[in-house]
């Protein structure tokens, strides 16, 4: 009996631990395929681990629709005919908790599937463009071929996405290959990591689009890499394909004008340029084709490109003695390959400041205080001395005025029942403003059930002031059983009333949201913490 009563209590026990384990937040680590084209369903595959099946799914977009199956790791992914082209963002969720973000692109295109074997020019797929292949380099060495007819004087664009937007760990090189296996064009990394290539057939005949990669963090291994991980979308198109709009900057409320620049514009269907068109609230210039003739005075953003190789591109600008001016360029976080070195010069030539960036890949921005009244003369140039048409870039000249930044550290968090959760808050000034404490703002939250309660809490007085960073502490009542999309604002009370949103980092893509996540009831787990990005 003692023997019956003990094996009762360890099964008992084992159920127990059984549902601890089950109960563990979902986790989502790629997609498969990860886009889908608007005004069309797909059915993907969600890697990663599920305790619960099936669970909710939540979509940045409206216009994105997710259902899960009934197969554990499927869902459908419906998207609207007026879905916005681009990245949006997907969550699973349960009771215990929510996964990570992960990135689904709406494309223009018709979608189709890669089909091995195609490792080899004899084993292409044949291709019909315009559309987006969704394929995967999985396993060590594998290389993926298609064939595509081309008639002479055609250009077919081949765009890459990988390891920019979706975060496989591949560093792709594509190439046009001809039928007898001579290499007629190839891209390694225009857009980041991921090639890009506009090829115009020199005569009619059938065409090959060879992609093979090697690991985005280099190892001591010389091969091609692969693995489950490394997913891509191809874009291969004879149609209208933009690479990049112009200008890249417009004044909200104006009838401006904006061309793209790209290739095939004439032929339909069109896919958009990836580079969002910025509106400002001050006036914007274009200097793509001429420099500015006239002095400029802050605000302003102004679109320029340096289009031969050793050139400078130079502005004059109006600044105001005492007043401190910012100058920022921006070229490759838009995926443009000038890297920006820049210089502001006095009337008299003399050199106020110079500033390149700090690594490899980024843009730079430079303050001065000027000690007169004059027009300076702001200088734009590449780092390595190269030009060319693409060598787009966009200059931002402000007067330094007050604002903030606020960030959690995560984009999860989990509120037991009966146990308040506090969630401190970084905020980070800008214009002069001293360090903010609870009392200086006000918070609002945009999401909460009645359920669920925040308030802001004060800081340690003890602490220095640079320290007494406030918290959130959110509170629930007995009964909640909730998970739901959570918007914060803050509201600075200095009298700017300056609104922000609370943001925090997506340490894989190198981006931020203000899309976090909360869960409360019984079963939540507490997210784990965002992983340190490797230096």
């Amino acid at each position: 009996m003692v023997l019956k009563s003990n094996l009762g209590i360890s099964l008992c026990v084992l159920c127990v631990l059984c549902g601890e384990i089950s109960s563990a937040p979902p986790t989502l680590t790629s997609l498969f395929p990860a886009g889908g084209q608007a005004g069309t369903s797909a059915e993907i595959i969600a890697s990663g681990s599920f305790d619960k099946w099936p669970v909710g799914a939540w979509a940045s977009d409206p216009k994105l629709t997710v259902k899960p199956g009934p197969e554990k790791g499927k869902l459908t992914v419906a998207a609207a005919a007026d879905a916005k082209p681009g990245v949006a963002w997907l969550r699973l969720h349960d009771a215990s908790g929510a996964s990570p973000l992960r990135p689904f692109v709406v494309g223009v295109l018709p979608e189709l599937m890669e089909k091995e074997p195609n490792d080899e020019i004899t084993k292409a797929q044949a291709i019909e463009p315009s559309c987006v292949v969704n394929g995967k380099l999985g396993r060590s060495g594998d290389v993926d071929v298609f064939a595509v007819k081309l008639r002479k004087g055609q250009t077919l664009v081949a765009s890459l996405e990988a390891n920019r937007v979706l975060r496989s760990p591949m560093d792709a090189i594509l190439q046009i290959v001809s039928a007898n296996g001579f290499v007629l064009d190839q891209n390694h990394d225009l857009r980041g990591l991921d090639p890009q290539l506009a090829f115009t057939a020199p005569m009619d005949g059938t065409f090959h689009v060879r992609i093979f990669a090697f690991p985005s963090m280099p190892d001591s291994s010389i091969r091609h890499f692969g693995s489950e991980l490394c997913v891509y979308r191809l874009t291969l198109t004879t149609a209208g394909f933009v690479d990049f709009p112009v200008p890249l900057a417009v004044k909200t409320g104006t009838n401006a004008k904006v061309r793209p620049s790209g290739w095939n514009l004439s032929a339909s269907p069109v896919v958009p340029s990836i580079i969002e068109l910025r509106e400002e609230t001050h006036d914007c210039f274009d200097f793509t084709a001429a420099m500015a003739n006239t002095a400029m005075s802050p605000p302003f953003t102004l679109t320029g490109c340096v289009r031969e190789p050793q050139a400078t591109n130079s502005f004059p600008v109006k600044v105001a003695k005492g007043k401190s001016v910012t100058f920022q360029v921006e070229s490759r976080a838009l995926e443009l390959p000038l890297t920006p070195v820049l210089r502001v010069v006095d009337e008299s030539g003399k050199q106020l400041g110079r500033t390149e960036p700090a690594k490899p890949n980024a843009d730079c921005e430079l303050m001065i205080v000027p000690t007169k009244d004059e027009t300076v003369r702001v200088e734009v140039r590449d780092l390595y001395r190269d030009g060319g048409p693409r060598f787009v870039y966009r200059l931002r000249a402000v007067y330094s005025e007050p604002d903030f930044e606020a960030s959690v550290a995560n984009d999860r968090f989990a509120l037991a029942a009966g146990t308040p959760l506090e969630v401190p808050i970084t905020t980070a000034m800008k214009g002069g403003l001293p360090a903010l404490i609870a009392g200086d703002f006000e918070l609002k939250a945009e999401g909460l059930p009645p359920e669920v309660k925040v308030e802001m809490v004060a800081a340690d007085p003890k602490l220095p002031a640079k320290d007494r960073q406030p918290k959130l502490k959110f509170t629930a009542t007995a009964n909640v059983s909730s998970a739901f999309r959570l918007n914060l604002l803050a509201t600075m009370k200095n009298g700017t009333k300056l609104v922000r949103p609370v943001r925090t980092a997506l340490a894989d893509f190198e981006t931020t949201t203000a899309d976090l996540w909360l869960t409360a009831g019984s079963d939540a787990k507490v997210a784990p913490p965002v992983p340190k990005k490797k230096k």
